[in-house]
């Protein structure tokens, strides 16, 4: 009887490490109609790995006090260069992790129809990061839009079973792009296990006197640090009579 538990629990041990061993974040995903736009994402993924894959959706991460999700994807069975799509229907937000214990191609999209002017429709390809950025380790968006036509917003997601505090360093470039003319900083919590959008302002300037040929732009540049793990990125959304454009920008972390 002993031995038959000891290999019971082995085999457990076994499976859990293998099937942890391959991770893909989709930092965005979601399915949503917004104010003459529309959005939604898709996650298709390809063993490329020597063996059959076992593929699931791991992790979800939404928005406090958001519902249970009743409609995550089906574990798939994948051979060798076999393909399928991993698409939680989990509400108009959200992020989640890919587990696989073969090694995966992830790509995933984010689509935006606008309904002004000529009925635009854009498609952008997201990285797909393996780990989550670590504790106190700075992150950087190096350029983004905020103002004139356009807004912005931060995602922030907690992986981790408590709050996490998010310090955010907001810069606003000069009309060169070759340095800073203002900056702010703030702070937000992160609530356990769950997703974060917030709306970030513009970066405020005083144009100075008696210079005429002083621009404003609306380029800034972000840096993010937490005291846990997380994922950080930057939306940014125009919606002008001569331009109806979209991006998500990924936050990339500073070797230490």
């Amino acid at each position: 009887m002993r031995i038959i538990v000891l290999i019971a629990l082995l085999l457990a041990a076994t499976t859990t490490t293998l099937f942890a061993q391959h991770t893909y974040i989709v930092p965005v995903a979601g399915t949503g109609i917004g104010f003459q736009h529309s959005y939604e994402s898709d996650a298709l993924v390809t063993n490329v790995g020597p063996g059959t894959a076992t593929v699931q959706v791991g992790a979800l991460y939404r928005p406090a006090g958001s519902a249970p999700c009743s409609l995550a994807a089906p574990v798939r069975t994948l051979g060798r260069g076999e393909s399928a799509h991993m698409n939680p229907f989990c509400g108009a937000l959200f992020a989640y992790t890919i587990d696989s214990d073969q090694p995966l191609a992830v790509t995933v999209a984010v689509r935006m129809g606008f309904t002004t002017g000529c009925c635009v429709r854009v498609e952008q390809k997201l990285d797909v990061p393996t780990s989550f950025i670590p504790a106190d380790t700075q992150a950087v968006v190096g350029e983004y839009k905020n103002g004139q036509g356009w807004r912005a917003k931060l995602l922030l997601v907690n992986p981790n079973d408590r709050p996490i505090t998010v310090r955010a360093d907001l810069s606003r470039y000069n009309s060169a792009l070759l340095g800073f003319v203002a900056g702010i900083q703030r702070s937000y919590t992160v609530p356990a296990r769950s997703l974060m959008f917030q709306t970030l302002e513009e970066v405020p300037v005083i144009p100075p006197p008696n210079d005429p040929d002083f621009l404003i732009v609306p380029e800034h540049s972000l840096r993010v640090m937490a005291d846990g793990e997380f994922v950080a990125g930057i939306s940014m959304l125009a919606m002008m009579p001569l331009l109806q454009a979209a991006e998500y920008r990924g936050a990339q972390p500073l070797a230490r």
